[in-house]
């Protein structure tokens, strides 16, 4: 059986309670952590089961003694504060945490956040708790929206040497159940996808897939074949 991944939810406004109920829905675990005592209570009242934590996220050592660095992803959805934003960022880093989903309120922001190393940022006008939990679910550092409950639409980036050269027919990569490959980006320049369209290393594919093969494509277009 796999593994449940553990998340930490900082900031548990409206936006935190979004990813964090999205999240209990796909069955994984959540600790939510805010300074304000009446909005850590106010969740508790509708997650009975979550963990919760009042703290000041701005400090690192309470983050370090917390063991923040232990969790699968730490989810920041405070955008409106913007020094409480940068600090907890900085914090974070400083704790050891290597994968940060940040929330940012605008392209100011965003890019902030970028310079201090957070590859994972959600901005205000593409706010989506469903999103927000995917991506930190599969892991996923690059754009990704809902088509409906069962589909998304991801870019992925080829990786693979072994599908360089070679059209989608024959990578086999052409007509398959779980997820179909609509344009190829290279260059700047958007093709269409044929069977015979070929692929090159750091093409970007935009590709609609069931949820639950999101990490597989990931893995598909990254690694080479071992043979």
């Amino acid at each position: 059986m796999a593994r449940k991944k553990n998340f930490a939810i900082i900031g548990i406004g409206a936006f935190g309670n979004a990813v964090a109920k999205e999240l209990f829905s796909k069955k994984s675990i959540v600790t939510v952590i805010d300074s304000n005592e009446r909005l850590v209570s106010n969740f508790i009242s509708q997650f009975p089961n979550a963990d919760s934590i009042i703290m000041d996220t701005t400090i690192s050592k309470a983050l370090t003694s917390y063991g923040i660095k232990n969790f699968d992803a730490v989810i920041l959805t405070i955008s409106s504060e913007l020094e409480s934003s940068i600090l907890t960022v900085i914090a974070l880093k400083e704790a050891g945490v290597k994968n940060i989903i940040a929330k940012a309120r605008d392209s100011r922001h965003a890019k902030i956040l970028e310079q201090l190393g957070v590859k994972n940022i959600i901005l205000r006008d593409e706010i989506s708790g469903q999103i927000t939990a995917m991506k930190a679910m599969f892991g996923i550092n690059t754009n990704i929206h809902l088509v409906d409950d069962n589909f998304v639409a991801l870019e992925v980036i080829v990786e693979n040497v072994d599908f360089d050269g070679k059209s989608l027919g024959e990578n086999n990569l052409w007509n398959i159940p779980n997820f179909n490959i609509t344009h190829i980006t290279r260059d700047k320049k958007v093709e269409l996808a044929k069977e015979e369209s070929k692929i090159l290393i750091g093409d970007k594919l935009f590709i609609i897939s069931k949820v639950e093969k999101i990490n597989d494509i990931q893995d598909y277009f990254k690694n080479a074949s071992s043979n």
